[in-house]
């Protein structure tokens, strides 16, 4: 298609001959996401497109999809020798650089497997979601302190700074609980979901701020925020706000049906159970500053 391959001349043109997975896989999950904005109804007064044409126009994003998106990516960047996904790949498809792992491109990789093994029906897929999912539990989640490094190396050693610092990111961990999410979604497996949950106390217990709300972006390893930012950044920001309010709303999504159905099944109404289920869940909001206590 023309806008994707336009799209792939821009990144070459931004990142040069070298080329980083972030791009590209924004592209993925933003179209596999696409199909979402779709079902909305057509503005007033325009005319639907007659189902031909709406089907060979669903049939031409599926191919590009996966011929001109997910095949040029996967299995390539899968690193099956070392875990997670290969980051760095020059005009030729030859990985190069060292490959240092970051998280929020690693929980990248993980969510589009997800969401393409359960767009298209896909066992590779799904394993390549399990495969960046074990890297994600295995090697960059910090098993002293909790929370999700912001950088490994190619075979997950924690990257430090020139001071001996090894920082980490809400925006990083927002990206994590929402790849798990997605992929617990796509397996039901429980391990997934409980990384996410760990994830979301980890950062409702170091993270956010009880005395002017919102949450610290910059922390160091043990989780003690950086009040002062980190290397000119502040503190806080809209880009990290706005992605843990994702992050955290995919996690909702995974508990809030269950709890639907269940008051449903009590109240016999399903109107009545949704205004039930909203105030349930805004009560256990509000009582999160006991719960950290």
């Amino acid at each position: 298609m023309r806008l994707l391959k336009g799209l792939d001349r821009e990144v070459t043109r931004r990142h040069g001959s070298v080329m980083s997975s972030m791009p590209s896989i924004a592209i993925v999950a933003l179209l596999l996401a696409a199909p979402l904005a779709c079902t909305a109804r057509p503005a007033p007064g325009s005319l639907p497109l007659p189902a031909a044409a709406r089907d060979s126009l669903a049939a031409e994003l599926r191919r590009s999809w996966r011929d001109e998106l997910l095949t040029p990516w996967y299995p390539r960047a899968v690193d099956r020798e070392r875990g997670g996904f290969l980051s760095r790949f020059d005009a030729d498809w030859n990985a190069v650089g060292d490959q240092d792992k970051m998280i929020v491109a690693q929980a990248r990789h993980v969510w589009t497997n997800a969401r393409a093994a359960q767009f298209f029906g896909d066992t590779a897929h799904r394993a390549w979601a399990r495969h960046g999912f074990h890297f994600l539990r295995d090697a960059m989640w910090d098993r002293e302190h909790g929370g999700f490094y912001w950088l490994v190396s190619r075979d997950g050693m924690p990257r430090t700074e020139a001071d001996g610092r090894t920082p980490k990111q809400a925006y990083g961990n927002a990206f994590a609980i929402y790849a798990l999410a997605a992929y617990y979604d796509a397996t039901r497996d429980s391990a997934a979901l409980r990384l996410a949950q760990d994830a979301f106390r980890w950062l409702e217990a170091h993270a956010h701020d009880p005395e002017h709300g919102g949450y610290f972006n910059h922390l160091e390893r043990d989780g003690t925020p950086m009040r002062a930012g980190f290397r000119g950044d502040p503190p806080k920001d809209q880009n990290s706000s706005i992605h843990l309010l994702e992050a955290f709303a995919e996690l909702y999504r995974r508990y809030v049906d269950p709890v639907h159905d269940f008051l449903t099944r009590m109240l016999r109404n399903r109107d009545e159970a949704a205004d039930v289920t909203q105030d349930a869940f805004v009560r256990a909001m509000q009582a999160l500053p006991k719960l950290r206590q």
